[in-house]
């Protein structure tokens, strides 16, 4: 009998490429997203890291005491220590291929809908 995978274990086993915007990499490490991408101006490259948190409960303020505690949730919660604010996503699909994202209407609206693939080159 095997064990099922939880998310976290499917998040942190690879990077991820954005679909849509191929320069656009996100990676799960140690409770912690990193997002590579190119400045849309310059093309320079960014590193973007917060500190995230799986949930069943779409909280609206970033709860600290979550970091690290849930394997499995509906929700991926980050904080972003830069604009210090939260960002929400609803997980819509999640597997060792692919991983769709929706901002939740708490950020910007929401409804934005974010598809990934499991990427095993370099990531820069």
């Amino acid at each position: 009998m095997t064990q099922e995978k939880s998310i976290m274990d499917i998040l942190e086993s690879t990077a991820w490429q954005n679909v849509e915007e191929k320069d656009v990499y996100i990676v799960f490490k140690n409770d912690t997203l990193i997002k590579y991408s190119r400045d849309i101006f310059t093309g320079e490259k960014r590193v973007i890291t917060d500190v995230f948190y799986l949930s069943d409960v779409l909280d609206e303020e970033f709860d600290n005491t979550k970091i690290g505690k849930n394997k499995n949730g509906k929700y991926l919660l980050s904080h972003s220590i830069r604009v210090k604010r939260l960002f929400s996503y609803e997980i819509n699909t999640v597997n060792e291929n692919e991983l769709t994202l929706e901002i939740t209407e708490m950020v910007f609206g929401g409804g934005q809908t974010s598809t990934y693939r499991a990427y095993s080159g370099k990531v820069e």
